[in-house]
């Protein structure tokens, strides 16, 4: 059957999104912080967290410090560029 966008999403990146800037220097430091509890994808200059629903997003802000952290409900651009592992231009 055809899946919905919902459960896509739901299955490949989870619930909500949390994406925070960070210094390519950092990056280790928070990787180390967030690997053993939160799927993960580093991006040029930020890192983005995948929030399932069964975890909560309190927990992964308590871990990360950032000038530019936020917080959004999870999309299927979010499944597209987890699984080509590049954020996609709009000009395609």
């Amino acid at each position: 059957g055809e899946r919905l966008p919902s459960q896509l999403i739901q299955n490949h990146v989870g619930s909500e999104i949390i994406e925070f800037d960070v210094l390519p220097a950092d990056i280790n430091y928070f990787v180390k912080k967030i690997q053993d509890e939160f799927e993960y994808q580093v991006l040029s200059k930020s890192v983005r967290l995948f929030i399932r629903p069964n975890q909560d997003s309190r927990q992964a802000l308590n871990l990360v410090t950032s000038d530019n952290i936020i917080v959004r409900k999870a999309k299927l651009e979010d499944v597209f560029l987890k699984i080509a592992g590049y954020e996609m231009k709009e000009d395609l």
